[in-house]
C-alpha cells in the first residue's frame, strides 16, 4: 500500500511542495476507476468533471453502475445502420439496439418495444429520469400501443434508432416529444 508523509513547506528536504499527498490521492481514484481506458471514455463522456472526486463518484467506488453501463453500450451502436427486413449484423432496430443495450448487465429483454415498455419500474416523469432508463412511445396513427423505445442518456438527450436507412444517433428526447413510458430496468 502506498503511504504518503506530507512535509510543511518550510521543512528540509521538501521540494515537492505538499503536492505528493494530492498526486496519491489522484492516483488512487485513478486505478478505482478502471485505468486509462475507462477514464478516458467518462472524460469523453462527461468532461472533465468526471474525474472530480464527488460523492457520486467515490459512492460508486469509481466503478460505472449498471445504468451508467447500459449507457455506454447503447453509445457504441452510434452510427449503426437501421434497416428493415435486411439480414446481417450491420442491422439495428429500436428493440435491438435496447436489447444490446441492457444485455451488457445482464438484462433479458423481449424483441419487440411493447413488451420492452411493460418490464422493469415506471419511473413518473423526464425530471427524475436518470441515465440508462428506457424511454418508449406509441407511434401509430391509432394509439395500439408502445412502438418505439431509446436509452435515455440524461440532460434530456437519448441513443435513439430512428427509422429504416438511418443511423444511430443521439439526440434531444424533446424530438419525439415526451415519451409515452419511461421505466427504470437497473
Amino acid at each position: 500500500m502506498l503511504t504518503l508523509t506530507r512535509r510543511a513547506p518550510s521543512e528540509p528536504g521538501n521540494r515537492l511542495g505538499g503536492w505528493l499527498p494530492s498526486l496519491g490521492i489522484v492516483l488512487v481514484i485513478f486505478l478505482m476507476m478502471g485505468g486509462l481506458p475507462k477514464v478516458a471514455t467518462l472524460v469523453a463522456e462527461r468532461g472533465p468533471a468526471a474525474l472530480r472526486p464527488s460523492a457520486a463518484n467515490l459512492a460508486a467506488g469509481g466503478v460505472a453502475s449498471r445504468s451508467e453501463k447500459v449507457a455506454t453500450s447503447a453509445r457504441r451502436h452510434l452510427g449503426t445502420s437501421f434497416e428493415i427486413g435486411l439480414l446481417g449484423r450491420r442491422d439495428m432496430t429500436d428493440w435491438l439496439l435496447t436489447c444490446r443495450a441492457y444485455g451488457s448487465v445482464g438484462v433479458t429483454l423481449p424483441k419487440s418495444a411493447a413488451e420492452q415498455a411493460r418490464k422493469g419500474k415506471p419511473v413518473r416523469s423526464l425530471k427524475v429520469a436518470r441515465r440508462g432508463d428506457l424511454l418508449g412511445w406509441d407511434t401509430s396513427k391509432k394509439r395500439t400501443g408502445i412502438t418505439h423505445v431509446a436509452v435515455y442518456m440524461g440532460g434530456g438527450r437519448m441513443i435513439d434508432a430512428p427509422g429504416s436507412g438511418e443511423a444511430v444517433r443521439e439526440i434531444a428526447v424533446a424530438r419525439y416529444g415526451p415519451p409515452d413510458v419511461i421505466r427504470r430496468l437497473v
